[in-house]
């Protein structure tokens, strides 16, 4: 988490959810696991020797639910992580205004804190919000590419997984019982 804060600019708290989730993977993974996700509140680390489609939740956004992220298995393999930050979905706190700022990192611990630094900075109208969001994320460090989404609009920077539709509304609520 120090790490991941250090790298982004942001204190080692912005790093828990994704810090978790990329401990449980690689716990897990010591057991003979190939194909692991752990989803922490939109921090996804993952293992996986299969590809894997990653959907987009941005809240009320049009985007949301219709397009996904398909990670090649030649990326899960090793290890993936995939965050997520928002200033209008979720209870953790954002001083943007992003919908979504998805984060793809080899780590998610670093993605983590990247997607917080880089939603912070995601203010003002949405061409605005976004841009300025995208600047700070040529900034940090450890990251492969990040996708940003404010209302109905959409940008990126480096490079992301392939773009995919999707047509599944579907929640890890309605798959599997949480409890």
């Amino acid at each position: 988490m120090a790490r991941s804060g250090e790298n982004a600019g942001v204190g080692p708290m912005a790093a828990v959810a994704g810090s978790i989730s990329q401990i449980i993977v690689e716990d897990i993974s010591k057991y003979g696991c190939k194909n692991i996700i752990s989803n922490n509140g939109g921090d996804i680390a993952l293992k996986s020797d299969r590809d894997v489609v990653v959907g987009l939740y941005a809240g009320n956004s049009s985007l949301s639910a219709k397009i996904g992220f398909k990670i090649d298995r030649d990326k899960g393999v090793e290890g993936y992580g995939i965050c997520t930050s928002s200033g209008t979905v979720g209870h953790s706190i954002s001083f943007g205004n992003a919908d979504a700022v998805v984060v793809f990192a080899e780590e998610s611990s670093i993605a983590d804190g990247a997607a917080t630094s880089i939603g912070n900075c995601a203010v003002g109208s949405p061409e605005e919000a976004i841009n300025r969001a995208l600047e700070r994320a040529e900034c940090i460090e450890n990251i492969e590419g990040v996708f940003v989404v404010v209302g109905e609009y959409a940008g990126k920077v480096g490079r992301i997984p392939k773009l995919v539709k999707t047509d599944k509304k579907v929640t890890y609520g309605e798959l599997f019982e949480m409890i």
